[in-house]
């Protein structure tokens, strides 16, 4: 939800740049999708919390995940099992592809570095060549 709520729940418009959507579909886009993706929050139970809510839900999760790391290389010690590649998926997702200075990525930045320590190490170790398919 924290993800969802930070890219096209509040920043629409960047998330639409992202995916490369021309202008003159926006507005037509804003009515159905971003109705549609409320509505999915909505259903699931998340949605009917205010974005303060979500954003606390979702801070609370990552000082979780944070907590469980600790200082531990991957979470489960020393050697990575499927609950790091899980946690990659969503921790680069809010550290690499996310509005700037959203409030996910400022939090792991600076109160949560373990997760981005382990980002960078999962990143390091299993995607040597990340930034190669993104220069092309």
């Amino acid at each position: 939800a924290t993800i969802a709520q930070g890219r096209i729940i509040e920043n629409f418009p960047w998330f639409l740049s992202k995916i490369r959507v021309p202008k003159a579909l926006h507005f037509i886009l804003k009515m159905t999708l971003r109705r549609k993706i409320n509505g999915y929050m909505w259903a699931h139970g998340i949605g009917r919390h205010s974005r303060e809510e979500i954003r606390n839900i979702g801070e609370a999760d990552l000082r979780a995940c944070s907590q469980l790391l600790g200082s531990k290389p991957y979470f489960m010690g020393d050697r990575p099992t499927l609950i790091d590649a899980t946690m990659f998926g969503f921790v680069a997702q809010l550290l690499f592809s996310m509005p700037d200075g959203h409030w996910t990525t400022i939090l792991i930045n600076s109160d949560l570095t373990n997760l981005r320590d382990f980002c960078e190490r999962m990143k390091r170790e299993f995607w040597p060549d990340w930034n190669d398919p993104l220069k092309k």
